[in-house]
């Protein structure tokens, strides 16, 4: 596999759980860092969400400064995820979040794998920063998060 910063790398479940395990590490720790190609265990369940979401066609999926990045394809659709995690912030933050298949319960799965790394590592509220779409904001409303002004960021109460 090739860690090139401009290659763009398709992952299936099996390389995702074979080649970018670095298991131990603390998510939030000031001094384990994560090359492009290794994903923190904690992010597993989330990864396997989207590749499901799009028949398993990843167009990417990598960590950089604090940050999970994750597009799958599938015929012409789109889905995008990424999270603001570890050091220096106090909160999960989804900054953006799409879904190929939509009102399918992707959200609500999300949302309780990041409540699990939440109670793993104590971290603050979730909040989510993308909330551009009629779905996420009804999702956010029907699952009590509050809207902060007119920003469509939604916080955890």
């Amino acid at each position: 596999m090739n860690s090139s910063n401009n290659e763009k790398t398709q992952f299936n479940r099996t390389s995702i759980n074979k080649d970018l395990k670095k298991p131990d590490a603390n998510l939030f720790s000031t001094t384990d860092r994560y090359d492009i190609v290794e994903i923190p265990t904690a992010f597993f369940e989330i990864v396997s969400l989207f590749a499901e979401d799009c028949e398993n066609n990843l167009y990417y999926c990598y960590v950089q400064g604090n940050r999970l990045f994750i597009k799958g394809i599938f015929n012409r659709d789109e889905n995008d995820l990424m999270i603001r995690y570890g050091e220096g912030i106090s909160e999960l933050i989804v900054a953006r979040v799409e879904f190929i298949n939509k009102r399918k319960g992707n959200m609500t799965k999300l949302y309780q794998m990041l409540q699990k790394i939440q109670k793993q590592y104590n971290t603050g509220r979730i909040s989510i920063e993308c909330a551009h779409t009629p779905e996420i904001k009804n999702w956010c409303k029907k699952h009590g998060f509050v809207e902060e002004g007119t920003s469509s960021c939604f916080f955890e109460v």
